[in-house]
């Protein structure tokens, strides 16, 4: 403050501009859409790597089942679920031309509970992620990140 009579114009100035970013940055940090789909798409990674094992036991353990699986899955991307109940748009990697209307069934090859997308726009029948074997390297995906460009995991064979 170097005017005796008061605070100069840039004095205020300085100050709104201190109180501006601190709103702005509490509001940023406290952000609860942000924040949780951050959470969904850690859940998604989770999930991806629960069905990533699953498939790999399977090779394992169930090679028919394996190659059952990658023969599926080469013919274009497929959603895991049941029925052909995936048939339409179900996100911004699942778009209905991209996807195949009918879904791939992984509890007849496992009793594990198979996991489902954490957004409840996804009926018991689909789960929201998919799979897509191409060039010897099957994807395991999300069809609806919200924080990310894409939620997968690609595995070489």
């Amino acid at each position: 403050m170097k005017n005796p009579r008061g605070y100069t114009w840039q004095d205020a100035l300085i100050a709104a501009s201190l109180v501006l970013a601190l709103m702005l940055l509490i509001v940023v940090l406290t952000n609860p859409g942000i924040r949780l789909g951050h959470a969904n798409d850690s859940k998604r990674t989770e999930d991806i790597r629960d069905l990533t094992e699953i498939i790999l036991e399977l090779q394992l353990i169930q090679p028919e089942a394996f190659a059952n699986i990658v023969g599926t899955a080469a013919a274009g991307r497929i959603m895991i679920g049941s029925g052909n109940s995936c048939a339409g748009s179900f996100g911004s990697l699942c778009p209905d031309e991209v996807l195949r209307d009918s879904c791939f069934d992984l509890t007849e090859f496992s009793d594990e509970k198979i996991p489902v997308d954490p957004l409840d726009i996804y009926s018991g029948l689909q789960t929201g992620y998919y799979l897509l074997f191409e060039n010897n390297v099957l994807e395991i995906g999300a069809c609806n990140p919200e924080t990310q460009a894409e939620v997968v995991l690609r595995q070489n064979f």
